[in-house]
């Protein structure tokens, strides 16, 4: 995971919103970006658990941050077709 460096804007809460690099998906082999609270960010790193670091994120934003799965892929991969 890599922090974008120089580009944040508020939420709604008034956190700063800091884009982050996901890591490389196994399923695409692509990375991707998501935007997390800088609180909640720093929170992370510290060994807080993802779920309570980020408690607005989605389950599915939340699995992208930690291993690089894009819900897209994590259906298809898990697709009962």
């Amino acid at each position: 995971m890599k922090l974008v460096e120089g580009h944040a804007s508020p939420d709604s809460h008034g956190d700063d919103l800091v884009p982050v690099i996901t890591p490389t998906c196994f399923a695409c082999g692509e990375a991707g970006v998501l935007f997390v609270s800088l609180p909640g960010l720093l929170a992370w790193q510290a060994g807080v658990l993802v779920q309570d670091a980020f408690p607005a994120l989605s389950v599915d934003g939340r699995e992208q941050l930690v291993s690089g799965t894009h819900p897209a892929c994590w259906d298809e991969m898990f697709s009962e077709e």
